[in-house]
């Protein structure tokens, strides 16, 4: 016993056992019961809540209602609205920080991002505008190549399609084109498209604010257009950047095509266009108009000169006649006596065509037509079947042309052969020539 006693002297008590008694007394205590509550119940009267007057919406009401939640940087996003790191991330980004930093509202959030965007592209688009230019002016010289290339290529001749590819290469080299500067204002389809994405989305939800954050006869910026005013300024600007060559100011493009981007492609937008949210209708309205005077500056020979884009190439003479033309033009209207020289009789008999005028209808589905041939000429001309007739598929054709096939590549095998042989033959000659040498 004294040497537990003075083993317990010398040994304190640890510091991290806890004084149960004077800590927790009420789990020492003797009336202490498992699962009783030591808290005092406190009775108050029960009101009746179906009676009172004012309502009080539950915490999951209040939490989840969007007015409620504070604007800032990633608001949309908590919102509901995350579309990863592509184009309409961008575009949130950028729609997001104007409405934030710049207080403005969200009719002018939107105009402001579409701006920015056009800003941020037309570097781009100069650079484009300048490559079109010049890939016009020398529009002669380099059809050939292209055409030869084409040829090549076809035809299985992949040395002559090198020769050709390299020659245009050279041809570009000289006259200082480079080709990607054309492709680069395509980042604006991308872009449109994340305006598209973007807008749409937050119309449907919508967004606080959109609701009343309109101007001018477009309040709501959740409805479309009530007097379709956005939409036919669209169409009408397009209209106009199509008739002036684009948004270049010149166009490389096929006449059935440009014919269908002048009257079709607006026509579309139009349409289209009617169904969209005022958001998005605002957003390709701004577009459009800044697209019009970025065509109006791309065709001003001034503003050429000052970004340092090269001239427009000159027009074709469209008035030229041929002198056969003129000189049956010129013909003074002198009265002349009936004569069997004068008066053919095939002139008297023939009558002159006369042209029906055609409608609205009539010549939108002429020009449907002339579209469709073109196009189908177009194929034929790429893919080498013009002036085919039907039925050259035949199974005698297609043994003809295996036959000549085998010919050629035989004639090809011979011609290795031979060049093969004369290389040969030289080689031991200079062998021949240097032993020789060695002798003497």
């Amino acid at each position: 016993m004294a040497t537990s006693s003075a083993l317990r002297r010398i040994s304190p008590q640890p510091a991290w056992r806890p004084n149960l008694p004077t800590q927790c007394p009420m789990l020492c205590s003797k009336p202490w019961i498992r699962f009783k509550s030591t808290v005092p119940s406190i009775s108050s009267p029960a009101t009746d809540i179906a009676t009172s007057g004012t309502f009080v919406p539950s915490s999951l009401e209040a939490a989840t209602e969007l007015p409620n939640i504070p604007v800032h940087i990633g608001y949309l996003k908590e919102l509901g609205l995350d579309f990863g790191w592509g184009p309409t991330a961008c575009i949130e980004w950028l729609v997001e920080h104007i409405h934030i930093w710049c207080g403005t509202p969200w009719w002018a959030s939107i105009a402001i991002a579409a701006v920015a965007v056009r800003i941020v592209l037309l570097k781009p688009y100069m650079g484009a505008a300048d490559t079109s230019a010049r890939l016009a002016s020398i529009k002669h010289l380099a059809a050939p190549i292209t055409e030869k290339m084409t040829a090549s290529s076809r035809a299985g001749d992949r040395s002559g399609a090198m020769m050709a590819r390299a020659e245009l290469k050279e041809l570009y080299s000289k006259t200082g084109i480079k080709a990607y500067k054309a492709f680069v204002p395509l980042v604006q389809v991308f872009l449109g498209y994340g305006s598209f994405r973007l807008m749409r989305a937050m119309a449907n939800l919508p967004v606080p604010g959109l609701e009343d954050g309109g101007v001018a006869w477009f309040p709501d910026l959740t409805v479309t257009d009530p007097f379709y005013i956005m939409p036919l300024t669209t169409g009408a600007m397009f209209w106009l950047v199509m008739k002036k060559g684009g948004e270049l100011g010149t166009s490389n493009l096929n006449p059935t095509i440009q014919k269908f981007l002048v009257y079709g492609f607006p026509t579309m937008t139009f349409l289209f266009m009617t169904g969209w949210p005022a958001t998005l209708q605002l957003s390709f309205f701004v577009s459009s108009i800044l697209s019009f005077l970025q065509a109006s500056a791309f065709r001003s020979p001034a503003f050429r000169r000052w970004a340092g884009i090269a001239p427009l190439p000159p027009k074709p003479a469209s008035g030229a006649v041929t002198p056969t033309v003129s000189s049956r033009l010129n013909i003074s209207p002198s009265y002349q006596p009936p004569s069997v020289r004068s008066t053919p009789i095939s002139a008297a008999s023939t009558p002159t065509p006369t042209v029906k005028p055609q409608g609205v209808i009539g010549g939108a589905v002429a020009e449907i037509k002339g579209m469709v041939t073109e196009a189908k000429k177009s194929i034929d001309q790429f893919a080498g079947t013009t002036g085919r007739k039907p039925g050259l598929n035949s199974p005698v054709d297609l043994k003809q042309a295996k036959i000549s096939e085998e010919k050629r590549r035989k004639t090809l095998l011979a011609q290795r052969y031979t060049k093969e042989e004369e290389r040969k033959e030289m080689r031991r000659a200079k062998l021949e020539a240097l032993q020789g040498r060695k002798k003497q």
